[in-house]
C-alpha cells in the first residue's frame, strides 16, 4: 500500500496519467479472459466505471467481431507487440468509429498481467478514402457512358483503362514493336502503315496530336470509319499513358465521300464539256462523245444515231461508233429496231438486260455483236427537239450502274448543247459551283450550330486547344466561360420552341457584341454557350468579362413585339499551362456553372477543386426523389392525342410530374437525369406504368368520350434492367386494363443501344397485346433493317422536326419521309410538340395520322374526352 501511494504521488506517474487521460487515443488493459480492467480513465466516451469488467467484444462492430477475436487470441498466444488491426468500435454516443488497434502481450509482466492495447481514431481518414473511391467510380461511370471510346495506353503498349465502348481492346498491345495480332486484325490493311507512323509520332510528342482518320472492324464484321485523337500524357504521373479518344464518323465520312464522288462526276462532265465546247467538227465532236461514254459507263461498244439525217426523215443513221469491229460496222441495220423507238421520241433513258430474251433482238442477224445488256439515252435540245440517241452495250447482262447511267445522261446533255453551239460549259460551271458551295456548306454545318451559326462543340474544342497551345509563347492565361440560361425550359414550355429559338439567337448576338473580336463564342447545344478568351492577364480579366456578360443580360431580349428578361449562370475556368486539357477545362467550367446555378442563377463562379457542394446537391435531389416515390408525390399528367383528320381525341400520353410540397410542380427535366443516373428510373417507370394502367381501366369503365389509348414512356434502363415484361403483365393484371389500349413508347436511341436484346423484350411485350411505339424518331441512328423486323405499331416524329414545318423545307422533307416510312412499314405516324395551326395543317398535308401538343392542350392532371 505504501508503494502504491508512492507511485500515485510520483510526479512522473501523474504526468503520464494526465497525458493518457487527455489523449485522443484509446488505451486500456485486457484481462486474459477478455474483460476490461478498470483504470483511472475511460475511452470511447465511457467513464472508467462503465468499462470495468465488461467484455471487450461488446464494443466491436458485429461485422468485425470475428477478425478482432482472432487477433486477440493470436496476441494472447504470442509475447510482445502484435500486428496492428483496423476495426469499428461503438462510441458512448452510439456511433461506430474506425480505430487502428495495436496490442502488447504483457501477461507475464507481474505489474501488468494482461494485454495492453492502444487505438487511434481514424474515422475521418476512412470516410475521406471512401469519398475518394466514390468520386473515382463516378468519373469512371461518366467515361463509360460517353458515346466516344476512350482508351489509355501505357508507354509499353499495354492498355491501362478503356471505357465500355473500348473494352474490346483491353489487354491488347499497342506498342509499335509489339502490336498484337488482335489489334492488327481490327485495323484495315490500307491504314496500317499510316497508323503505325502516326502512333510512333504520338509516343514521341507530348500533348495533343492531330486527329487521325482510320478504318476499324466493328463487332458485326463491317469496316467503320473512326476519328482518333491522341493525347500524350506519359509525363503526367496522374495519367502515365497516352489517351486515345475515338468516335464513329462513318456516316459523316461516307456523306463526304459521296459528295466528293458527285463532285468528281461533275468535274468529269465538266472536262468533257470543255473538250466538246472547243470542237467545231460535228463528226469529231460526236466521236468524242461516244468514246467518253464507253469509258465512263464501262460499255464495250458505243454508238450515236442521229435522227432524221438520212433520205427518210424517220431514218436513224449511225453517225459514230466505238468498239464496233470494222467488218461488222457495215452490217448495222439502216433502221433502228422498234424496241429503241421510245428513246428517239425523247421518252427518257432505256435500260434493258439480257436482250437475247427479246425476240426482236434474239437472232444473230438482228444482234450481230451479241449484246446482252443495253443502255440508251436520248440527246434532247433545251427546246425539246430530239437530235438523236446514245447507245451503249455489253456482252454481259446487268453491268450498267446508276453512276454510269447518270454519266451517260450527262454526256447526252453535253452532246445536245454542243450541237447547239456548246452552251453546256456555262451550265456545268454553274452546277459545279453549286456543288462546291454545297460541300462548303456541309463543312460549315459540321462545325457550326445550325440555329445561331456559332461554332459547335467540335470547332470550340479545336479553337480552345489552339488557344491553350499558344500559352507556351505567352505569360498570359486562357479563360473559359460556360453559360447556361436560367429556367430557360420555362420559356420553351410557356411560349413554345419557336420563341425560345429566337431568344437563343438574340443571346448569341449579344454575346458576340460583348467579347473581343478574336474571342470565340460557341453554342454547345440547348441553352448552353461557351466563351473562350485567350491572352488575358488572369482571373481579374475573366471576372471582368463575366460581369460584362451579366450586365448584358440585364437588358431585355426582344422577340417580335415582346420583351423577355433572361439571366445566365456562368462558370469560369482558367488555364495558364500549355499542357492543359481542353476537355478538362470545359468540364471544370461546367461544374462551377452548376454551383452558380445552385446559388439562384444570374451570377458567376470560378472553378476550385472543391466540388462537394455539387455532389451534395445531386445527393439531395436523389434523396428527395426516393422520398417522393415512397410518399406518392410523383403523379401522372395526361396530354391528349388527336386524330388530325377530324380533331377527335383518340388517346393520351402519360407524363411524369413531381408535385413537390415546397417547390410545387417539378418538370421531368429537373429529376429524370438524376433518376437515370441513380437507377431510380426503374422504380419510377414501374410507378408510372401502374398509374397509367389504373387510369386506362377507369376510362374503359366510363365509356364513350374518353381516350381510347394511353401511352407510357419506357426508359432505356427499364428495357435492359429488371423484367419489364413481368412488370407490364402485373400492372395489367392488377388493374384490369385492356392490353390492346396500352402503348409503350421507347426512344429510338434506347432501341438501337442493343437491338438484339431490345427485340427479344419487344416481341414478348407484343405477345401480351400491348402497342409498341418508337419515340423521338429521327433523332437517333435507326437501322431500317432492324426497324422492319421489330414488332412496332407506330413512329413518333420528334418535336424538333415539327417546330420547323412552317418555315424549313428540310424539316418538311424529313417529316414527310418519316410519315411515308411509317406507312410503308404498316405503322401509324404521330407528331409531338404541335404548337400552331400551321404546323397541324402541314402535318395533315403530309399524311400524318395523329398529333399532340400545346395547340390542343398541355399535359393536365386528367384528360377530358
Amino acid at each position: 500500500m505504501e508503494d502504491g501511494r508512492a507511485l500515485e504521488t510520483d510526479p512522473r506517474v501523474e504526468l503520464l496519467l494526465a497525458l493518457l487521460r487527455h489523449s485522443s487515443d484509446a488505451v486500456g488493459i485486457l484481462e486474459p479472459d477478455g474483460t476490461l480492467r478498470p483504470g483511472p480513465f475511460g475511452f470511447l466516451g465511457y467513464a472508467p466505471d462503465d468499462l470495468a469488467g465488461r467484455f471487450a467484444l461488446e464494443f466491436v462492430h458485429p461485422d468485425d467481431t470475428e477478425q478482432v477475436t482472432a487477433h486477440m487470441l493470436d496476441a494472447m498466444a504470442h509475447h510482445g507487440l502484435a500486428p496492428t488491426l483496423e476495426a469499428r468500435m461503438r462510441h458512448a454516443d452510439g456511433s461506430w468509429r474506425w480505430y487502428v488497434m495495436c496490442a502488447d502481450n504483457m501477461v507475464s509482466d507481474p505489474s501488468v498481467r494482461g494485454l495492453v492495447f492502444t487505438g487511434r481514431d481514424v474515422t475521418e481518414q476512412k470516410e475521406a478514402e471512401v469519398e475518394i473511391q466514390r468520386s473515382e467510380r463516378r468519373w469512371r461511370k461518366l467515361l463509360h457512358s460517353s458515346a466516344e471510346r476512350v482508351t489509355i495506353v501505357a508507354g509499353d503498349g499495354s492498355v491501362l483503362m478503356s471505357t465500355s465502348r473500348g473494352r474490346a481492346l483491353s489487354g491488347s498491345q499497342w506498342a509499335l514493336d509489339t502490336m498484337s495480332a488482335e489489334v492488327k486484325a481490327r485495323l484495315h490493311a490500307d491504314d496500317l502503315a499510316a497508323v503505325t507512323k502516326h502512333f510512333a509520332r504520338v509516343r514521341r510528342t507530348p500533348g495533343m496530336s492531330p486527329p487521325l482518320l482510320l478504318r476499324l472492324r466493328s463487332a458485326d464484321n463491317r469496316w467503320r470509319w473512326a476519328e482518333v485523337i491522341a493525347d500524350n500524357q506519359l509525363d503526367d504521373p496522374d495519367v502515365a499513358g497516352i489517351i486515345f479518344t475515338s468516335r464513329d464518323v462513318t456516316g459523316l465520312h461516307e456523306a463526304s465521300l459521296a459528295l466528293q464522288e458527285e463532285t468528281r462526276l461533275l468535274e468529269t462532265l465538266h472536262g468533257i464539256g470543255r473538250r466538246l465546247a472547243g470542237e467545231l467538227d460535228l463528226g469529231t465532236l460526236l466521236q468524242q462523245v461516244v468514246d467518253a461514254g464507253t469509258e465512263v459507263t464501262g460499255a464495250t461498244i458505243g454508238a450515236f444515231f442521229h435522227k432524221g439525217r438520212g433520205d427518210d426523215e424517220e431514218a436513224y443513221p449511225l453517225y459514230a461508233t466505238c468498239g464496233v469491229p470494222r467488218h461488222l460496222a457495215a452490217s448495222f441495220p439502216s433502221r433502228v429496231p422498234e424496241l429503241f423507238y421510245p428513246v428517239f421520241e425523247g421518252a427518257g433513258p432505256l435500260r434493258m438486260d439480257d436482250l437475247r430474251a427479246d425476240p426482236r433482238l434474239a437472232s444473230t442477224e438482228a444482234n450481230p455483236l451479241g449484246v446482252r445488256s443495253f443502255f440508251g439515252v436520248p440527246v434532247v435540245a433545251r427546246n425539246g427537239q430530239v437530235h438523236g440517241a446514245l447507245f451503249f452495250g455489253h456482252p454481259e447482262p446487268g453491268v450498267f450502274t446508276e453512276r454510269g447511267r447518270r454519266l451517260a445522261e450527262g454526256l447526252a446533255a453535253h452532246a445536245a448543247i454542243a450541237l447547239e453551239n456548246a452552251r453546256l460549259y456555262d451550265a456545268a460551271q454553274s452546277e459545279l459551283a453549286a456543288r462546291r458551295q454545297l460541300e462548303a456548306d456541309l463543312v460549315h454545318q459540321a462545325h457550326h450550330d445550325p440555329l445561331t451559326g456559332l461554332p459547335n462543340r467540335a470547332l470550340l474544342q479545336d479553337r480552345l486547344g489552339q488557344a491553350i497551345a499558344r500559352l507556351d509563347r505567352s505569360a498570359r492565361a486562357v479563360a473559359v466561360l460556360l453559360l447556361d440560361l436560367d429556367r430557360f425550359k420555362v420559356v420553351n414550355d410557356s411560349l413554345g420552341h419557336a420563341a425560345g429559338d429566337r431568344i437563343l439567337e438574340a443571346v448569341a448576338e449579344r454575346l458576340l457584341q460583348t467579347v473581343r473580336p478574336g474571342d470565340t463564342v460557341a453554342r454547345l447545344g440547348g441553352d448552353e454557350f461557351v466563351l473562350v478568351c485567350d491572352h488575358i492577364n488572369g482571373e481579374l480579366d475573366a471576372v471582368g468579362l463575366a460581369d460584362r456578360v451579366a450586365d448584358g443580360f440585364n437588358h431585355p431580349f426582344h422577340v417580335g413585339d415582346h420583351a423577355f428578361r433572361v439571366s445566365a449562370s456562368i462558370g469560369i475556368a482558367m488555364a495558364t499551362d500549355p499542357s492543359a486539357d481542353p476537355a478538362v477545362l470545359l468540364r471544370d467550367a461546367d461544374a462551377v456553372m452548376y454551383r452558380a446555378k445552385a446559388r439562384g442563377g444570374g451570377c458567376w463562379e470560378i472553378f476550385d477543386a472543391d466540388l462537394r457542394e455539387r455532389v451534395v446537391e445531386r445527393l439531395r435531389v436523389e434523396t428527395d426523389l426516393r422520398r417522393a416515390l415512397e410518399a406518392d408525390e410523383v403523379a401522372l399528367y395526361f396530354q391528349p392525342v388527336v386524330e388530325l383528320s377530324n380533331g377527335e381525341v383518340v388517346g393520351a400520353e402519360g407524363l411524369a410530374r413531381w408535385e413537390h410540397p415546397d417547390r410545387g410542380t417539378v418538370m421531368p427535366s429537373e429529376f429524370i437525369t438524376v433518376a437515370e443516373e441513380s437507377g431510380l428510373i426503374v422504380a419510377l417507370g414501374e410507378h408510372m406504368l401502374m398509374e397509367g394502367c389504373r387510369q386506362l381501366a377507369r376510362w374503359s369503365a366510363e365509356g364513350g368520350g374518353r381516350p381510347r389509348n394511353l401511352a407510357v414512356n419506357v426508359s432505356a434502363r427499364q428495357l435492359v434492367q429488371g423484367d419489364l415484361v413481368a412488370t407490364v403483365r402485373t400492372a395489367l393484371a392488377e388493374t384490369g386494363a385492356d392490353p390492346t389500349r396500352l402503348c409503350l413508347e421507347i426512344t429510338e436511341t434506347a432501341l438501337m443501344g442493343d437491338v438484339a436484346a431490345a427485340g427479344r423484350v419487344l416481341r414478348r411485350l407484343h405477345e401480351l397485346g400491348v402497342q409498341l411505339w418508337v419515340d423521338d424518331f429521327g433523332t437517333g441512328y435507326s437501322s431500317l433493317i432492324y426497324l422492319r423486323r421489330l414488332p412496332l405499331d407506330g413512329l413518333k416524329v420528334d418535336r424538333s422536326f415539327v417546330a420547323g414545318l412552317s418555315t424549313e423545307e428540310e424539316d418538311r422533307v424529313i417529316v414527310s419521309g418519316i410519315v411515308n416510312l411509317a406507312h410503308n412499314l404498316g405503322l401509324v405516324a404521330l407528331a409531338e410538340g404541335v404548337e400552331t395551326p400551321a404546323q397541324a395543317a402541314w402535318l395533315r398535308a403530309l399524311g400524318c395520322d395523329l398529333a399532340q401538343g400545346f395547340l390542343w392542350s398541355p399535359a393536365v392532371r386528367a384528360v377530358v374526352g
